[in-house]
């Protein structure tokens, strides 16, 4: 029971910290590791958790951020989704044990 309670906390404070500043995902990964999850399964898992709190980035207040026009999201919505499918499958193709190598890379990067 405790480690559920641990999760959902984890969710919502996560949510909240990438709603105000992004990066939640630095503190959300290593919890579901230490919590006996394989490395792909935590990263797939943060990443599917994490994404509802993006949203609110694209409802933003008119004048608060820049807006794309539709041409640049013909353009970009299609780039995001390709590369998307081409991150899965290196991710895949790699394996686990290359991506445990490169996690603390991907993390700094971050």
């Amino acid at each position: 029971m405790g480690e559920y309670l641990l999760l959902a906390l984890a969710g919502l404070v996560g949510g909240m910290v990438n709603v105000a500043a992004g990066g939640a995902k630095l503190f959300v990964f290593p919890l579901l590791l230490s919590l006996g999850l394989p490395p792909l399964a935590a990263n797939a898992t943060g990443t599917v958790a994490l994404w509802p709190s993006t949203l609110p980035g694209a409802f933003a207040p008119k004048g608060s951020a820049a807006k794309l026009d539709n041409a640049g999201l013909r353009i970009d919505v299609p780039l995001v989704g390709l590369g998307g499918v081409l991150g899965v499958a290196l991710l895949i193709g790699l394996g686990e044990k290359v991506f445990v190598s490169i996690v603390p890379f991907l993390l700094i990067l971050a």
